[in-house]
């Protein structure tokens, strides 16, 4: 009896995500290395302060997270921040939706893991 295992038809979870740019490019975002999840959940609880005291290098630094975030994708497309701010067109409180709903995505995959 022969067993096939073919990495290119097995679908791997994602976040599919429609961004606000003229193209409406589709990212399909998928899990990154836990060092960077860890790094994630550590932001998103500071995102609100970021929002309130205006921090510059706060912000700065949760807008790379995101770009870096956003880069695992399936389309092997990268994100910069700046490509957030400007090409995409995202303001901060999309950001923070956007944590908030990456941080969802991991947290069923989790769930549903144990």
């Amino acid at each position: 009896m022969a067993r096939e295992l073919n990495f290119n038809s097995l679908d791997r979870p994602h976040l599919k995500l429609t961004m606000r740019d003229a193209d409406h490019t589709v990212l399909r975002v998928t899990t990154p290395t836990e060092e960077l999840v860890e790094r994630l959940t550590a932001c998103a609880h500071e995102l609100h302060a970021v929002l309130e005291k205006q921090d510059a290098d706060a912000t700065c630094a949760a807008w790379d997270l995101l770009a870096e975030l956003l880069s695992y994708n399936m389309e092997g497309i990268k994100v910069t921040a700046g490509d957030l701010r400007g090409k995409y067109g995202l303001y901060l409180e999309d950001a923070i939706v956007l944590m908030k709903a990456y941080l969802d995505f991991i947290t069923e995959l989790t769930n549903a893991k144990n």
